[in-house]
């Protein structure tokens, strides 16, 4: 890299493993109370089989049933959601792209593919075992970007050279 004009790219895979890990990181995140919801449901489907299996009353065992149906169908929701995301992130393609980013001028830049950039010019977000890198503000178009990534020495180099428009704090 030269001090007129750098320009520097460092590319990562992407596979099954890491879509699962930026779906879950990104549900956490975003999900707040809901997850909550989302136990509470699965934890009123187990008491509810618990009551269908001891009781012998059949308008409670019917009421238990409902119970039961009704939290596991909230409970597999984010399952069918990471299905629906997966499909709609892959877009018709077989495997997800590899993701690249590149410094140049000071601008960090995310995308997959030759043609595809977006300008990091929103919040560097700290989540367990990683960090979402905004686009813009702290919603829409992001990057995931693993511990294990962040910390790549190839990273902290792109990073060194990454002059953020605002004043971003960049954990490093």
């Amino acid at each position: 890299m030269t001090d007129g004009n750098e320009s520097a790219e460092v590319g990562f895979r992407r596979d099954d493993a890491y879509l699962r890990e930026q779906y879950l990181k990104w549900w956490l995140f975003r999900s707040g109370w809901r997850r909550w919801l989302w136990l509470a449901s699965l934890l009123l489907a187990v008491i509810a089989l618990v009551v269908i299996v001891v009781t012998d009353a059949p308008g409670v065992r019917m009421s238990a049933m409902v119970v039961a149906a009704v939290g596991r169908a909230q409970g597999v929701m984010p399952w069918l959601e990471y299905r629906r995301w997966k499909r709609s992130a892959l877009g018709g393609l077989d495997t997800m792209p590899d993701l690249r980013l590149s410094v140049d001028a000071g601008v960090l830049r995310f995308g997959a593919g030759p043609n595809v950039r977006y300008d990091a010019g929103g919040e560097v977000v700290r989540v367990a075992g990683g960090r979402f890198l905004y686009e813009r503000g702290n919603s829409g178009r992001h990057v995931y970007l693993p511990d294990r990534w962040w910390n790549d020495p190839r990273m902290q180099a792109l990073l060194a050279h990454w002059r953020p428009a605002s004043p971003v704090d960049v954990p490093r």
